[in-house]
């Protein structure tokens, strides 16, 4: 079993992208536009460890879709963020 796609274009072999590039959120801006929240809400929620999905690579915050969306889902059927008083 392969675990690249690989097909023929022009007579060179070209990388389909895997299923982690298209699930990964790389930077504030792609978290912030995913989520529609602001950016100082992502630093925020990051720098609080808030959201465990949302992690760094380096010096770029960086999420996954699916697990960001999982966590979302869990925090709504626990009842919502902690309470810590941040109003957000």
């Amino acid at each position: 079993m392969a675990l690249i796609n690989e097909r023929p274009t022009r007579g060179v072999t070209a990388i389909a992208p895997s299923p982690l590039a298209e699930d990964m959120l790389n930077g504030v801006a792609d978290i912030s536009a995913f989520t529609g929240w602001p950016a100082r809400r992502v630093y925020y929620i990051a720098s609080t460890g808030q959201l465990k999905s949302i992690f760094k690579m380096g010096r770029q915050l960086c999420a996954r879709r699916s697990t960001l969306l999982l966590e979302i889902a869990q925090r709504e059927a626990a009842g919502g963020a902690p309470q810590n008083g941040d109003g957000e």
